[in-house]
């Protein structure tokens, strides 16, 4: 490891790295602020950092659509893109207007984060940013006619960002529990007929703002931590 930083980082200073997809050779702790939030998260090309770490804790929300595959087999790939283009810019805004913001977008889904802002205590707001943004997501994609497709969201205390890669091509990705657990849940909640899961501490937030049902189920056992045996779904 490099030097130390044990401070935040400026809006300016963030704004800079993140603009232009760079991790400087240090390692950087410190969340973001809400300035900060509101700029790109660049993962593309990158330079390629010496163990540059920024922590980022927060909601790792994951977005999928099902059965992208077969319509694109069926109806071909310019037919998707023409078909989606505006609903993932929909979906988009409604994570930036909830303070989240967009690490990528693997193909036919959306990986964000819901992070902590330097004026916030601890993850209270991460969690019921994340939960509104779900909820709207469940209004607009109703509203719209948009069917079978699924949410996960997961609280990470300790998720940070990196470079990963080489010379030839690196990109700025996140690593975390919360991350693991946002993606591996995405299958769960498919296999159980359910459109969104989280943890408990974003249901309670999700359950408020909604009134809707949350159902409790069991997480496989490749996923139970000593903290951690349930999840909590909604059709």
């Amino acid at each position: 490891m490099k030097r130390l930083l044990k401070k935040s980082l400026s809006p300016g200073d963030l704004s800079k790295l993140f603009q232009a997809g760079q991790l400087t050779k240090r390692s950087i702790y410190g969340s973001l602020d809400l300035q900060v939030i509101r700029e790109h998260f660049s993962i593309t090309d990158v330079e390629i950092g010496d163990n540059a770490i920024l922590e980022i804790p927060g909601v790792t929300f994951v977005f999928d659509l099902e059965g992208s595959s077969a319509n694109i087999r069926d109806r071909g790939e310019q037919n998707f893109i023409n078909t989606y283009a505006e609903m993932f810019s929909n979906l988009t805004a409604i994570i930036y207007r909830n303070n989240g913001i967009v690490e990528k977008f693997p193909g036919d889904g959306i990986s964000a984060h819901f992070l902590k802002l330097e004026n916030e205590p601890n993850l209270t707001f991460s969690k019921s940013r994340a939960a509104n943004a779900a909820y709207e997501i469940q209004t607009y994609m109703t509203r719209s006619g948009y069917t079978g497709y699924r949410m996960s969201m997961w609280t990470g205390e300790s998720t940070v960002a990196t470079t990963i890669g080489n010379d030839n091509h690196h990109e700025l990705i996140s690593i975390g529990h919360g991350v693991n657990m946002a993606h591996k849940l995405e299958k769960v909640i498919k296999d159980n007929g359910f459109t969104l899961g989280m943890d408990h501490g974003i249901s309670r937030y999700f359950k408020e703002k909604t009134n809707k049902a949350v159902n409790e189920r069991l997480l496989p056992q490749n996923l139970i931590t000593v903290s951690e045996k349930h999840w909590y779904g909604v059709v």
